[in-house]
């Protein structure tokens, strides 16, 4: 057996009783959020993640879609997982440039180079369970008077005791929009009691007592205690719980897990994962521990992330900047987007989320310093995707890559990004660069030499069809130095 150790969080305090003290209760009734006005804290993840996943997904063999495969010094496109064994991952990268009658090939990447493949989807049209270390676990949950059950299709999930569990999702989103704007709802809760979304848009706290085990899951009766009595909610009116987050903490997103997406939304932040003949085991929390259904072809092809650090890079995302300011005269100003974008959303390309990258708005300008050590920077380059009330036709930008040495600052890469196209979930941009070439994809992977550099400047200006909420995601930012 094999295992990789990380750092294991702190356990969380137990309730009284059946896990939950009595508060007074009282019921709040809120407006409609305004989803765009709401941060988003819960996806800052660690810049590293540790390089040992692929030991846990020992010959398991994929079909999987195509996306982009970062490394510790490079960016492959249009790559497929086909196989993750102990010391190697094999993708199947498709390429227009390949030998006659050849449609694609195999690369065979050290698993200690991968730093990222895939995107997480997010949970869509299933139930799920937040856990204690920000772990989201979907499928169909029936919940006891101090567990919860669930019948996930790819993992074998024992009893999950409420204690660790966050909150709970009983009526799942019908998108990956609804599904980020409630997991924003549901982390910007605060305080010491038990708040609950109602399917009639109510919004109520209070306290906790148990779940009534004794009827259907259909008709369990979830119980408040109020100045000495119970008030009684009927399980199935309840959209979503979230559990007294003074009892649990703040998320501790430093942390450095492993992190495997399913394509049942599921997302496992696994601080110790092994494994054995019989399949993958992934612990989420020091009481609990998931192992997958199946090993192999089966389970690989439910893997949409697989993402593993390394000690050879630095994340920008992972520190603030040494400047950065807004280039434009208006009083309009835009933050640097820091694993989220401007608009403190996560970065969700066309393919899905993206647990890493830079967010910046037009006209700005993010600056670090390098000590002229041999490295190179490296980044997938993309638009956002258009905002709910912008021209979804429309949208540009403009972005450079300066360096400076010796005192001279020298602009390495320029290069204007606009929207051509949108077709259901397809999201193609035009690529301008200098010199003049142009081309049409998805985004544009970029690496600049940074050897003998001083400082890197990141530059976002205006251009062509640019529009008010246009932001650029510099994907998977990061300095990759190079060994002797």
């Amino acid at each position: 057996m094999k295992h990789w150790q990380g750092n294991m969080p702190s356990r969380a305090r137990w309730h009284s009783a059946l896990g939950f003290s009595a508060l007074r209760y009282s019921a709040l009734r809120y407006s409609a959020l305004r989803y765009s006005a709401l941060r988003y804290s819960t996806l800052r993840y660690s810049a590293l993640w540790y390089s040992a996943l692929a030991l846990a997904l020992t010959a398991c063999v994929s079909t999987g879609y195509a996306q982009a495969l970062h490394t510790v010094d490079d960016i492959e496109m249009n790559v497929s997982l086909l196989s993750v064994e102990a010391e190697r991952c094999v993708f199947r990268k498709a390429s227009s440039k390949l030998a006659e009658n050849e449609t694609s090939v195999e690369i065979s990447v050290p698993t200690a180079n991968i730093v990222r493949w895939g995107t997480w989807t997010g949970w869509t049209a299933e139930q799920a369970v937040w856990l204690q270390g920000g772990s989201w676990l979907c499928g169909e949950i029936n919940v006891g008077p101090d567990s919860v059950n669930l019948d996930n299709q790819w993992l074998h999930t024992p009893e999950i005791k409420l204690p660790i569990v966050r909150g709970l999702v009983f009526d799942p989103p019908a998108s990956l929009a609804q599904a980020i704007a409630l997991r924003q709802e549901m982390s910007l809760v605060s305080g010491g009691r038990d708040v609950l979304w109602l399917r009639d848009g109510r919004q109520v706290s209070g306290t906790v007592s148990f779940f009534d085990s004794a009827s259907s899951q259909n008709n369990k009766v979830l119980q408040f205690d109020f100045g000495g009595r119970a008030v009684e909610i009927v399980l199935d009116e309840v959209r979503a719980i979230v559990f007294s987050p003074d009892l649990f903490g703040p998320l501790n997103n430093s942390q450095q897990r492993h992190l495997i997406g399913l394509a049942d939304g599921s997302m496992l932040r696994a601080f110790q994962v092994s494994s054995t003949d019989a399949g993958m085991s992934c612990q989420l929390e020091p009481d609990l521990t998931v192992t997958s259904l199946n090993r192999g072809a089966e389970f690989a092809r439910g893997i949409t992330l697989l993402a593993s650090p390394s000690r050879q890079v630095q994340m920008l995302s992972a520190k603030a900047p040494d400047s950065y300011r807004n280039l434009s005269d208006t009083l309009i100003t835009w933050e640097l987007g820091r694993d989220h974008d401007v608009w403190q959303d996560p970065l969700r390309t066309r393919d899905g989320l993206v647990p890493h990258g830079l967010a910046m708005h037009s006209l700005s300008q993010a600056a670090y310093r390098w000590d002229k050590r041999p490295a190179h920077l490296l980044a997938d380059l993309t638009l956002a995707m258009p905002r709910a009330a912008a021209n979804r036709g429309l949208g540009s930008a403009r972005c450079k890559v300066l360096v400076a040495r010796d005192g001279q600052l020298v602009t390495e890469i320029d290069i204007g990004v606009q929207r051509t196209e949108q077709s259901g979930i397809n999201h193609f941009f035009r690529f301008d660069q200098e010199p003049s070439v142009e081309s049409e994809m998805a985004s544009m992977p970029i690496e600049v030499d940074l050897t003998g550099a001083q400082l890197v400047a990141l530059v976002v200006e205006d251009w062509k069809h640019g529009q008010y909420g246009d932001q650029v995601f510099w994907l998977d930012a990061r300095i990759s130095m190079v060994s002797d």
